[in-house]
């Protein structure tokens, strides 16, 4: 099976394609913005790649690479995997938000955006797509300088360089964390199978996110957290009773707390 990776210099594509490498498997990967006219033969794309007006503009199909990788899987008689993401749900269903709710966007350009790029793609494709909306796929984003601009990135860098994490909402505020490395092979899987719908990707329950700090914390060895303002927000998480009832989820909270406290770990050994 040779599956094509759009997007390699993603986080996410990154970890896919060290899956695929362990097991095997026959996976070519290309630039974000490589011609896609002639990808050659394909069992399966998947599209990581993003355009960076996509985030904060108004929806354009010109801006739409899922949309333009689409057609290629079409032409290539490849099946489709598009990421997605859990913004497509809006403020009222952010807590356990399921498939079946309406997915309009929420506040945020990208979150509208990728909702009208979903129909775009399931109408370009008559339906035949495995389209995942991922929750916080997070794991090791410490880069050095400069720091990458998510939230474990960011909170790696400063505990590095500053000996301390910084927070802009309340510890309390919970949300959904997912390793990027299960998060990998749980999508690779499903391309394997060629899964065709839309489904929900995240642990399936919410921690504090000043657990999670501290348990980075713990496995740094030091290092304290600072939050400002002391308010909750953008609290969520996805339920993934569909996916549970389909395939496996092998993960619990204990798994994320031994997961954030290796994170630590290796933050320890990583050179200044």
């Amino acid at each position: 099976m040779r599956i094509v990776l759009i997007g390699k210099g993603s986080f996410i594509a990154r970890a896919v394609a060290n899956v695929a490498q362990a097991r095997g498997l026959d996976c070519f990967a290309l630039a974000h913005d490589a011609p896609l006219d002639d990808i050659g033969p394909a069992d399966c794309l998947i599209n990581f790649a993003l355009h960076p007006r996509y985030r904060s503009g108004a929806y354009s199909s010109g801006l739409d690479y899922d949309l333009r990788a689409a057609r290629a899987a079409r032409q290539s008689k490849a099946h489709f995997v598009m990421l997605s993401t859990r913004r497509v749900y809006g403020p009222d269903c952010r807590w356990g938000a399921t498939e079946m709710m309406t997915a309009v966007g929420d506040e945020t350009a990208y979150g509208r955006n990728k909702a009208l790029t979903e129909k775009a793609v399931l109408d370009s494709l008559s339906g035949l797509a495995g389209i995942f909306r991922l929750s916080n796929i997070f794991g090791y984003e410490y880069d050095g300088a400069p720091p990458r601009k998510s939230f474990l990135g960011l909170m790696l860098e400063t505990l590095k360089q500053e000996n301390t994490i910084f927070f802009d909402m309340h510890p309390d505020t919970r949300r959904d964390f997912l390793p990027v490395e299960l998060a990998a092979a749980l999508l690779l899987d499903r391309a394997l199978d060629r899964t065709q719908g839309i489904y929900n990707l995240g642990s399936g329950f919410a921690v504090n996110c000043g657990d999670l700090a501290d348990w980075v914390c713990e496995g740094y060895g030091d290092g304290r957290l600072i939050c400002d303002p002391m308010t909750l927000r953008d609290e969520f998480f996805l339920d993934m009773d569909k996916w549970r009832n389909q395939f496996a989820l092998p993960f619990d909270e204990s798994l994320l707390q031994a997961y954030c406290k290796n994170l630590g770990r290796r933050l320890r050994c990583e050179k200044s």
